[in-house]
């Protein structure tokens, strides 16, 4: 072996390693500074997320309740229309004051509202864009609090930039999200 392609091949090595330690020091930054946009207004997600569990089971949802939020007893992409389209409808809830003797606990209403407006007026919080449906309920909403999706999809996103096989994987999971919905 030369000491002309030995030089290359370390050369070479040094490139790849500086170009890896480069992205490493990206993703790291990223992470960090992702870390200080908190999602959960400063508080404690797994406490918060527990609380929004036990105090919005769908027992104390208040009538009228929207159509389409109701226990998923069958599959509910067998139907094409499920859920219909929905890009200005807006999920709203609202504690009604009333207590559920069994609990204790304050009851709520739920309710679709056509724009934010129409909520803020009917002393609504809007909970999501889209109909209130099967996962709206207080309980659900704690669920995806506590589990933080949103850390998740960012991590995911990053390893699809910094690296060719979570491309890979992020496409195959695209392919198969847009074949189910």
């Amino acid at each position: 072996v030369s000491t002309q392609s030995t030089g290359y091949y370390i050369t070479n090595n040094l490139r790849i390693a500086a170009r890896d330690m480069r992205m490493m020091i990206i993703v790291l930054l990223v992470q960090l500074f992702a870390f200080s946009w908190s999602d959960t207004c400063g508080q404690d997600r797994v406490v918060l997320g527990d609380w929004f569990v036990s105090h919005g089971s769908p027992d104390l949802l208040e009538d009228p309740i929207p159509p389409l939020v109701s226990a998923v007893t069958t599959d509910p992409y067998s139907d094409p229309s499920n859920p219909p389209p929905s890009p200005d409808v807006y999920c709203a809830m609202q504690w009604s004051g009333n207590i559920d003797p069994s609990s204790g606990l304050q009851k709520y209403r739920l309710k679709n509202f056509a724009t934010e407006a129409e909520a803020a007026a009917a002393n609504y919080s809007i909970t999501h864009k889209g109909h209130c449906a099967s996962c709206s309920t207080l309980q659900d909403l704690g669920v995806y609090i506590r589990q933080n999706l949103t850390d998740s999809t960012r991590k995911c996103g990053m390893e699809g930039i910094v690296s060719k096989k979570a491309q890979k994987k992020v496409s195959e999971s695209h392919r198969i999200f847009e074949t189910m919905h």
